[in-house]
């Protein structure tokens, strides 16, 4: 058994809305990884469009639990990608 707290939507609501310190941080957070696709270079655009979406979906996530925790049905993070 972890010893670990169960993390609640709540909790990402507590950190990051209404926290100036939260706030700035996710915007910092979403400055820096929510990147456009890269739409030319072959495979090499590919693979830098795989990585700026797996940044994304961290982000996205965070947003999520944030948007659950004030009752607005989940995006489903698969369907965004």
């Amino acid at each position: 058994m972890s010893d670990r707290p169960i993390v609640t939507p709540e909790m990402y609501a507590r950190i990051f809305e209404g926290n100036p310190t939260g706030e700035a941080l996710l915007e910092d957070l979403t400055r820096r990884f929510v990147r456009p696709p890269v739409l030319e270079g072959g495979i090499d655009g590919i693979r830098k469009s795989d990585v700026r979406a797996g940044s994304r979906a961290v982000i996205e996530h965070i947003v999520n639990q944030i948007n659950l925790a004030g009752g607005v049905p989940p995006i489903d993070e698969e369907q965004s990608e």
